[in-house]
């Protein structure tokens, strides 16, 4: 008996589309979280000594806390 497959591959054209789509929405996460990560580091930097020891950080904690390359 033969068994017929109608599952798309990950080859040929479709299989390189999808591995295109995917990186092309990786890199747009990445840059996505780069900008988000810059932005808060700058409101961070504006703020003065007082209003970081109000929310519990020193100025040494910012670029520990805006790192595009952190594993949560």
């Amino acid at each position: 008996m033969a068994a017929l497959n109608f599952a798309p591959s990950a080859r040929g054209p479709l299989g390189l589309l999808t591995s295109l789509t995917a990186a092309v929405r990786g890199f747009l996460a990445w840059a996505m979280a780069k900008r988000e990560d810059t932005r808060t580091r700058h409101l961070l930097l504006s703020l003065n000594d007082r209003e970081l020891a109000d929310i519990g950080l020193t100025r040494c904690d910012i670029d520990r806390l805006t790192c595009t390359d952190r594993q949560i």
